[in-house]
């Protein structure tokens, strides 16, 4: 079988040459979005060997003061039996792995003069950013779609363009993590942590169209915004690529690009499109834990193959949203919630995953 066409390219009746370029086009991918105290809390693990961390909250007093000189319980001593202290558990399942090995031939590498093996290895820790990025949004999602699904609970933020400011419910996600989380003990979620990520129809709506700073299109509006004041907007723009495009509210405002979006709904079950309603999401750094119990690593050995080498990944981690209340998407009013009610929707099984991750 021949490797090619041999008589082309021609022009006219003449060949042309046609070389192999020595450079490849680069591929584009999304750097990790959140990290420990910024959208998610890490701090429970660090390469910890287990499928399962066990969290505990230490619960705060329910001891209240009184009122001395008064008929119940008022005299000098207190006869209100001892109290003790009592914790919260949490769990958060370390099950979720990366570890698909890779082959490169070495008669692959001899006929390219690129390096196959280091460009691979790039891709794979690409791919699973990729994929850790689209996890941490499927839990916080589905905790959020079945904290709403309960009933007489409101658990997402409608909005209607024909009416609706996307800044005012911006702020009306601030408002609801503003209200905190009684039975876990969070009076008010932390401006501190708080991140904000946009699908970019709304990223776009919230750059031209809100009667907002935005408005102007104007980079030092933005860098105000930032900073707080006309000083200081020397400050160098994030160069990683985690689509941040600019802070309200003191809150860092990032991209969530349609690829992981696709990769979401695929990880949850559901089809393409599912979740287009969904516009953007506020959340708090407390409300979700996520650990990782292998470091990133690539391990190379010599293929069992053959005559080459056989890439060896191994990352395992896992996301678990704590605290519902720390989670606040805004959808579009058409937006219909894909979880019946009382409900639930979490990860689903390897082969009820529904789309190809490519």
């Amino acid at each position: 079988m021949a490797l090619t066409d041999v008589t082309a390219p021609k022009i006219d009746l003449y060949a042309a040459k046609r070389v192999l370029a020595g450079r490849l086009m680069q591929n584009t991918t999304q750097s990790l979005i959140f990290r420990d105290g910024y959208g998610v809390t890490e701090e429970f693990s660090n390469d910890v060997m287990a499928a399962q961390l066990r969290i505990l909250r230490h619960r705060r007093p329910t001891i209240v003061s009184r009122a001395l000189d008064d008929a119940n319980n008022g005299g000098h001593f207190n006869t209100a039996g001892a109290a003790q202290p009592s914790t919260k558990e949490y769990g958060l399942d370390l099950l979720e792995i990366y570890d698909n090995v890779v082959d490169i031939p070495t008669v692959l590498e001899n006929m390219i003069n690129i390096g196959v093996l280091n460009l691979e290895s790039q891709g794979i820790e690409d791919q699973l950013t990729r994929l850790m990025n689209a996890y941490t949004f499927a839990k916080q999602i589905a905790a959020a779609l079945t904290y709403d699904a309960q009933t007489g609970v409101t658990g997402v933020i409608s909005y209607d363009a024909s009416t609706d400011s996307l800044t005012d419910k911006f702020f009306e996600a601030h408002l609801k993590l503003d209200e905190g989380a009684p039975n876990d003990d969070i009076d008010v979620f932390k401006q501190e942590g708080r991140v904000a990520v946009f699908v970019p129809t709304a990223k776009q709506k919230l750059l031209v169209d809100e009667k907002s700073v935005f408005e102007v299109g104007s980079s030092r509006a933005v860098q105000l915004l930032e900073v707080g004041s006309a000083g200081g907007l020397e400050t160098a723009p994030e160069t990683n690529v985690t689509g941040y495009f600019g802070m309200l509210n003191n809150t860092p405002l990032h991209l969530l690009s349609k690829p992981l979006m696709t990769i979401v709904e695929s990880y949850l079950g559901l089809d393409a499109g599912d979740l287009d309603g969904i516009l953007g999401m506020v959340v708090a750094s407390e409300a979700t834990g996520r650990g990782v119990a292998f470091a990133n690593n690539i391990k190379v050995v010599d293929s069992q193959a053959g005559q080459g080498v056989r890439l060896q990944p191994l990352t395992r981690w896992g996301v678990e949203v704590f605290i519902p209340e720390g989670i606040r998407l805004i959808v579009d009013s058409t937006f219909t919630n894909p979880v019946a009610d009382d409900a639930t929707l979490d990860i689903v099984a390897n082969n009820a995953r529904t789309q190809v991750f490519a």
